[in-house]
């Protein structure tokens, strides 16, 4: 999923993100207008995100993109948001009872990590 749609680092997105600058900073229209929020939807960026409004004034953006370092590669997804808490809790508990049932020590190692 995560590879299917992908963000990149390119010339593209940032003349997005500074068309919606520009109604911002120019036009006084407010961060999570609509006219912001339909200039970003087309790229799935998100107004509150200073990874995507702000991306043109990103120092790894502006100074790494000419060597073709991407800033979306360098970001790391949050697991946590992929699963529903009571999804990710009975998963850990079933992953605690594989590691107690293989060796008991193993919940102490996993707890001291």
């Amino acid at each position: 999923m995560q590879k299917t749609l992908l963000h990149q680092d390119n010339p593209e997105i940032h003349a997005t993100i500074k068309t919606a600058r520009s109604k911002i900073y120019e036009k006084g229209y407010a961060v999570t207008s609509e006219v912001v929020k339909q200039i970003l939807k087309e790229k799935s960026l998100v107004p509150a995100d200073p990874a995507s409004y702000l991306l043109d004034q990103n120092t790894f953006s502006s100074r790494l993109s000419h060597l073709s370092f991407d800033l979306y590669v360098m970001l790391v997804v949050d697991l946590l948001h992929e699963f529903e808490l009571g999804v990710w809790r009975a998963l850990l508990i079933q992953l605690i009872r594989i590691l107690s049932a293989i060796d008991a020590s193993l919940v102490n190692e996993m707890d001291r990590r």
